[in-house]
């Protein structure tokens, strides 16, 4: 036996004849398609084979069986779904923010707003407590109003018969926010509860400004115990 050097790994190895140049045959195959002048071989037979009809043929056989498999076809559908979900998203996120869009909106909101009592009302509501939870709550989180145990419907239907003229009128909270601890939504629900609102003028809202009446006195009692 002869001792030697694999040409490619540099281990040592026991080899029967001196022609012998690496330690087993992984070590030749990777010496041999390593040479530049074989890899160049290669890769213009692949790329001439490649081009050939029968590869694409069959190339196209074996794409189309590949994409009949019941859990390729489910994934792809899932892979769409979710594309057209996302595009969808990002079509009307950039529609809603262009000028005309956003103009036609405004215009559509402010008619509405003059029109429709109810969602007039709502909407002075929906901000009223957007407005006591910045201001109030130490906090300054503010949930949906259905996490209070706000309901709008309730409190529309408690502030009926609606004043003719709404732009005159202002809800008032009887009990005003600053008696509520708006950091316990307890507290917050019974702020905005039905018993608690009322109509007033702008004027005589600006009167009673953060007081309680006396004539409320009882409200007061039921209200924060």
């Amino acid at each position: 036996m002869i001792l030697k050097i694999c040409e490619y790994c540099g281990n040592k190895f026991d080899a029967k004849t001196r022609a012998k140049r690496f330690c087993n045959d992984i070590c030749q195959r990777k010496h041999y398609y390593g040479r530049s002048e074989i890899n160049k071989r290669i890769r213009e037979y692949t790329k001439s084979y490649q081009q050939g009809a029968e590869f694409k043929e069959r190339n196209r056989r074996r794409v189309k069986l590949y994409r009949q498999r019941l859990e390729v076809r489910e994934r792809n559908r899932i892979l769409a779904v979710t594309k057209y979900r996302e595009d969808r998203r990002k079509f009307w996120e950039e529609y809603g923010r262009r000028p005309e869009v956003r103009a036609r909106i405004r215009e559509k909101e402010r008619l509405r707003l003059q029109t429709d009592k109810e969602y007039a009302i709502a909407d002075r509501l929906r901000r009223s407590l957007n407005h006591a939870m910045t201001k109030y709550s130490e906090t300054g989180k503010i949930m949906s109003s259905k996490r209070y145990g706000i309901n709008w419907g309730e409190i529309i239907e408690h502030l009926k018969p609606f004043p003719e003229n709404l732009k005159d009128f202002e809800i008032d909270h009887i009990i005003p926010l600053c008696f509520f601890n708006l950091t316990d939504p307890q507290q917050v629900k019974k702020a905005f509860s039905p018993e608690n609102l009322q109509w007033l003028t702008i004027s005589e809202n600006r009167r009673k400004s953060g007081r309680i009446l006396p004539e409320n006195k009882k409200e007061q009692t039921n209200l924060l115990s």
